[in-house]
């Protein structure tokens, strides 16, 4: 290698390092690394010079410490530190040549000099005089070296994942994702990792914290009430952080704690409520919301800024609605809304839904606030108190109150557009509907029933269970009014039988739908048919151009197109049994069967659409058919059936009053429960035999021949074992 002659005008500097390199591997070792490196650089002619630093560290038991460099053509190799210069410099130089033999040029173009600042700071930090100081002052190199080469492979990854995110073509809408991908398709090498804080604000509610961080270093903080709330808003800072700031912004990364604190500060949403070093009043918390407002923007709703104000400042917020009676004019009851913060009367407002009077308030609030004082109000507005007893109140919410266990029918209702709201929807109007199957025992589906006519009803049905005891007790109310309880041994009989008492008793007082099952096929119109009449109405009207029909409208009053490709003579028949069905007041179904193109579909189903009909596509033997229908609500449905000839329209069937169970039928089952857990409280182990769980509960006293056989109770399981 030595007698090798190379043009080093064009070569690279990795090249040179690799040739180098080899040229070390090839030569044998000298007297020391110093004179094996030195000799190397002038045998290899390939222009290359060693750079040699010595820099003073400090003075530590009155020997100064110091750190050597040592750099290859511009190319840092190594660096060393020790309280002696001259084995300093032989351990750096050691070091370099040891490099050389072993990595390759990618890894030696990777290294990274820590630099003397940095291993300075932590000797200042960390050493320990009365210890070996070159063991520690080595295990510090190797530390701030090892720190030296993940901010270098951090910084190298952020490039290829900003470079990713600024030049691939598409990218997901939803910021997680894209993130995510990024991540994955940048072959950044970056590790990231998203973690929460939940603490809680001075209204009781939860509120969120969200942190990511990527290699190390906390590059967004993201807040919200809700953890996913909190997560999205996390990673939409991130992506904003990487599109915009410079990469050495983002390399110091984000202190949490300081930006937790910032947060507190700026919104007041601390776990108590303190300004200027003391806790606030009530009337320095009304003042303190006052001037917020009145720097505020006013909108046509501002339920979100009162609200946001009042929880930041710990005030709670407390919502009446009340039924006003309409007037001898005729006009419709309307709804009131009574805002209190702090159980003090702000505002009121009115409107024909709950919604509305809300806003109503709302807006009212904002007005009264921006013209009075804290102290006005605590002294001179009306105060919420416990003892109202006003009949015309229907509800009472209080906004950020931590709600209680329980569930509701509320996801279907928001399914199918329902307003549980309508203050004309009460017990009293309620139609109950059941299908055929359920009907065989009523009580084992009591709560499907009720669910399903609560639902079908555009009525809040809730039910919350709770823990009495040895037993649990269920109560359900309808539109936020009770109308059933029971107690039992496990949650659903708890659940089941509370359902069951409360629809027994309806039965005794509300119209009951039954919904049976019928043959379509024995009910359609067959499309040979319709293909039959519509050639007839062809051949009648003769060369004379396609019928005449009516366009079909959207929901918006625009007119829908018909397709130059359906069959219009076809669409002409389909609309003559559309218009002549649309006006007969029934529940039976207009049923077009299989075969009917699908261009031809479509079109026949937008005509039963601009005429406010229901249509449905169903299945029989793989065979797809359509169906068409009046929307009625139950209690129309329930008209229907009395006007129709055997209480009976369609599939829809009323249900006679003295076929129907009756309170009184299900109050042995409600008995039973608390006889049991009576019987069970007050009896040891000794005094109870397991009887056959096949034959339920019986609870019996041993005799003495019997004694000594034990029984566990599972409460769990709601057995005897």
């Amino acid at each position: 290698v030595a007698t090798q002659q190379f043009d080093t005008t064009n070569m690279s500097t990795a090249e040179k390092i690799h040739r180098f390199a080899l040229y070390v591997q090839g030569e044998p070792m000298k007297v020391n690394a110093i004179q094996t490196i030195e000799n190397a650089i002038t045998g290899s002619k390939l222009n290359l010079k060693t750079q040699y630093e010595v820099e003073e560290l400090m003075r530590i038991s009155g020997k100064w410490m110091f750190t050597g460099r040592l750099i290859l053509g511009g190319i840092f190799l190594a660096r060393s530190v020790g309280a002696n210069k001259k084995e300093v410099k032989h351990e750096t130089y050691q070091k370099a040549l040891n490099v050389l033999k072993s990595k390759t040029v990618a890894e030696i173009f990777n290294l990274t000099d820590p630099g003397a600042e940095a291993i300075r700071k932590e000797l200042a930090t960390t050493l320990d005089t009365e210890k070996d100081v070159s063991k520690q002052a080595d295990t510090i190199l190797q530390k701030q070296t090892e720190q030296a080469m993940t901010i270098r492979t951090n910084q190298d990854g952020f490039i290829c994942l900003i470079e990713y995110l600024k030049t691939a073509p598409t990218l997901p809408e939803n910021k997680i994702s894209c993130l995510e991908q990024a991540m994955s398709a940048s072959h950044c090498s970056l590790s990231h990792k998203y973690d929460f804080k939940a603490s809680r604000l001075p209204t009781g509610r939860f509120f969120f914290h969200g942190i990511l961080t990527v290699g190390d270093i906390v590059i967004a903080v993201g807040k919200g009430h809700r953890k996913k709330d909190a997560k999205v808003h996390t990673y939409e800072e991130a992506f904003k952080n990487l599109m915009s700031k410079p990469l050495q912004e983002i390399m110091q990364g984000i202190d949490v704690e300081e930006e937790a604190k910032n947060e507190e500060e700026a919104s007041g949403s601390g776990v108590s409520v303190i300004m200027d070093g003391k806790k606030m009043s009530v009337s320095e918390k009304m003042d303190k919301m006052i001037q917020r407002l009145k720097d505020a923007v006013y909108k046509e709703n501002n339920i979100n800024t009162v609200d946001a104000c009042a929880t930041n400042l710990g005030l709670t917020k407390t919502c009446i609605y009340r039924k006003l009676q309409g007037n001898e004019e005729g006009e419709a009851s309307r709804i009131a809304c009574d805002l209190y913060l702090e159980k003090f009367l702000i505002a009121s407002g009115e409107g024909e839904k709950r919604k509305e009077a809300q806003i109503d308030a709302y807006n009212n609030a904002w007005e009264v606030l921006i013209t009075t004082t804290g102290e006005h109000i605590v002294k001179d507005h009306k105060r919420l108190t416990n003892d109202n007893d006003d009949p015309s109140i229907i509800d009472v919410h209080v906004k950020g109150a931590q709600k209680p266990q329980g569930d509701s029918n509320m996801a279907g209702l928001k399914r199918h557009n329902q307003d549980y709201e309508d203050p004309a929807k009460t017990g009293d109007t309620l139609v109950i509907l059941e299908h055929e199957e359920w009907t065989l025992d009523r009580k084992r589906q009591a709560f499907c029933i009720l669910t399903y006519s609560a639902t079908s009803n555009g009525m809040l049905l809730q039910w919350n269970t709770s823990q009495e005891g040895n037993m649990f007790k269920c109560d359900i109310s309808l539109q936020n009014t009770h109308i059933g309880e029971a107690k039992a041994m496990s949650k659903n009989n708890a659940r089941n039988l509370a359902a069951a008492s409360a629809l027994f008793k309806l039965y005794e007082t509300q119209d009951v739908i039954k919904v049976t099952r019928r043959d379509d096929s024995k009910l359609w119109i067959a499309y040979s048919n319709i293909q039959g009449k519509s050639n007839s109405l062809k051949e009648k009207q003769g060369e004379g151009g396609d019928p005449d029909l009516k366009p079909s409208m959207d929901a918006e009053g625009n007119v829908i197109p018909i397709a130059e490709e359906a069959d219009k003579w076809v669409l002409k028949v389909c609309e003559e049994i559309i218009n002549e069905y649309k006006d007969q007041f029934t529940l039976e179904e207009l049923i077009f069967g299989p075969g009917m193109p699908l261009t031809e579909s479509k079109e026949v189903r937008n005509m039963a659409k601009s005429r406010n009909l229901r249509h449905d596509i169903r299945q029989l033997d793989g065979q797809s058919y359509l169906v068409i229908q009046h929307r009625m609500q139950p209690q129309d449905m329930a008209k229907c059936i009395h006007t129709s000839a055997g209480g009976r329209s369609g599939k829809y069937v009323l249900v006679e009053k003295s076929s129907l169970p009756v309170y009184q039928d299900i109050v042995p089952d409600l008995d039973k429960q608390i006889a049991l857990s009576g019987s069970l409280a007050g009896q040891t182990k000794r005094e109870v035999k397991a009887p056959n769980p096949l034959q339920g509960f019986k609870p019996k006293i041993l005799s003495e021949e019997e004694e000594g056989e034990e029984v566990v109770f599972d409460q769990g399981q709601n057995k005897l074992y």
